[in-house]
């Protein structure tokens, strides 16, 4: 059915057996819930706390929780691995608190910061004090896609849609775009297998085939327009109830580069290799190129602050000293 949820799915969150866990979804803002096909992950610091995913023609549902993240795996015995009431959804939800104190003590042995900073900007682009005012709404993270044998997994897929008054209210034309995100996380991870270069190549894969591309659209509109049914888009005081029907345009792709050392060469020399030169262009061809840079210390992806090659390539010389 694709990336999305089956009504029935939308109904048990919203009023059925799996209600106790959108409310605390709703009430913990650590918590970030993703929807996959007909299946739903909630991550914690970047981590997938629970998935849940729905049993064959039965409203009861399947409830996981990676094991590896405990001191104790016989600790398990005591959840329900099929939820089928709002009571079994309770017990898991009951012990979040647990689960999560377990992930904290393997995440400070086993350090995964570009996943965490993901889930923060996540949050800071859906659902936090400053989301309707950024300019884009984080509607998935670790989207994935195959095109002719290629696989890709886009760090996050957002929805570009100007926080302009008129551009809210549909004034003017509608102007929601795609944008598709790839987050780096220190000068370690800019270079060599899974770098930069890397990503753009397949990006270019998933996106010169119209087909592709529209098929991608569809997805992640339809994604945002369930996220929203379900309370975790959080807009003005009053809401927001226009929809958003569809994607138009050329997609946006965004760098975003995270904790850059200005003494170190790694990214001018990776911005001025032929390999970049020749991701970039092919690119291009394709999508809107930006990097995105931060308003002061957040991480709200404002338009302002989105820039293209040149400007990046003289924001970062002047980082240098150069």
């Amino acid at each position: 059915m694709g990336r999305k949820l089956s009504p029935e799915f939308i109904t048990d969150l919203k009023n059925g057996n799996l209600t106790p866990v959108l409310k605390r979804v709703r009430d913990d803002h650590t918590l970030d819930l993703q929807i996959r096909d007909n299946e739903i992950h909630i991550y914690y610091r970047g981590g997938k706390l629970v998935g849940i995913k729905r049993n064959n023609n039965t409203n009861s549902y399947k409830m996981d929780f990676d094991k590896n993240y405990l001191k104790d795996p016989s600790y398990f015995v005591n959840l329900p691995y099929d939820v089928s009431s709002m009571n079994d959804a309770q017990r898991w939800v009951n012990d979040f608190q647990f689960l999560k104190l377990e992930m904290d003590i393997h995440f400070s042995k086993n350090m995964k910061p570009e996943r965490e900073f993901q889930q923060l900007v996540s949050r800071e682009n859906s659902y936090s004090r400053v989301s309707n005012l950024t300019d884009y709404f984080i509607v998935d993270v670790e989207f994935e896609k195959t095109v002719n044998t290629i696989s890709t997994k886009f760090d996050a897929m957002a929805i570009y849609w100007p926080s302009t008054s008129s551009a809210r209210k549909f004034i003017e034309s509608p102007s929601q775009k795609l944008a598709i995100i790839e987050v780096k996380y220190s000068d370690s991870a800019l270079s060599g297998s899974s770098g930069i270069v890397e990503h753009m190549e397949k990006t270019v894969a998933c996106l010169r085939e119209p087909g592709d591309c529209e098929e991608i659209k569809i997805t992640i509109c339809e994604q945002f327009n369930q996220k929203r049914e379900l309370g975790l888009v959080l807009f003005s005081k009053n809401g927001n109830k226009n929809a958003v029907p569809e994607l138009s345009g050329r997609p946006i792709y965004i760098l975003l580069l995270a904790n850059h050392d200005p003494a170190s060469k790694v990214l001018r020399n990776e911005l001025n290799s032929d390999a970049f030169n020749q991701a970039y262009m092919a690119l291009q061809q394709y999508a809107d190129v930006k990097f995105a840079t931060s308003s002061f210390m957040g991480y709200g992806l404002f338009e302002e602050c989105m820039l293209d090659l040149d400007s990046f390539k003289s924001a970062l010389g002047r980082q240098a000293g150069a």
